[in-house]
């Protein structure tokens, strides 16, 4: 989840909740839009609403759909949002209105939305601190949710199918996620 909700060894070594007060404001201003928001917590996810967006959203990433539900988030707790928009531009629309989160346009179909204290990057320092590690980092990605993981790790491999921010900052460009782009990069690092 970005960051947001770290589990090692079945055991939760991080977590950290979306407010409420941000969630609402995140569902106002979707509102005028008609974009629903899926919701993600250490169970699953739901969507506030069933869109055709949100099918095309969860289609586009080989998930089943979720059920919706408009009002389960002022009774669990909310670790990660998305945003069902298929406009990029949407993403400042949003950082100008809910300034307290972050906003990153992850597929065609959808924004992922974090808590703007936490990222990739910082859940990869949490599991050093708490393994004790010392070691090399490896970093694997393909969207605008790794720059900070790029950023916090030794060694950076870019899907070929990386968005091209990501791919400026990356050691070794591999082939696509969906062509055995992690097994390559493995390979290319002589990891085994």
């Amino acid at each position: 989840m970005n960051g947001q909700y770290i589990v090692l060894d079945r055991e939760t070594i991080y977590k950290e909740e979306i407010p409420t007060s941000s969630v609402e404001k995140l569902l106002e201003a979707a509102s005028p839009h008609s974009e629903a928001l899926s919701f993600y917590d250490s169970q699953g996810y739901w969507v506030s609403e069933l869109t055709d967006l949100a099918k095309t959203a969860y289609a586009y990433t080989h998930m089943p759909m979720s059920q919706a539900d408009a009002r389960r988030y002022l009774s669990q707790e909310v670790n990660m949002l998305l945003v069902l928009t298929n406009q990029l531009s949407q993403v400042d629309y949003y950082k100008e209105r809910v300034p307290e989160l972050n906003f990153f346009m992850n597929s065609p179909s959808s924004i992922d939305v974090t808590n703007s204290t936490t990222n990739k990057g910082i859940g990869i320092n949490h599991v050093k601190e708490v393994l004790n590690f010392t070691g090399q980092t490896f970093a694997f990605g393909d969207g605008r949710n790794d720059l900070d993981l790029f950023k916090a790790a030794d060694h950076r491999t870019a899907m070929g199918n990386a968005v091209p921010e990501l791919k400026e900052l990356a050691d070794f460009i591999s082939t696509k996620n969906t062509n055995h782009g992690i097994i390559n990069a493995f390979n290319h690092w002589g990891i085994t």
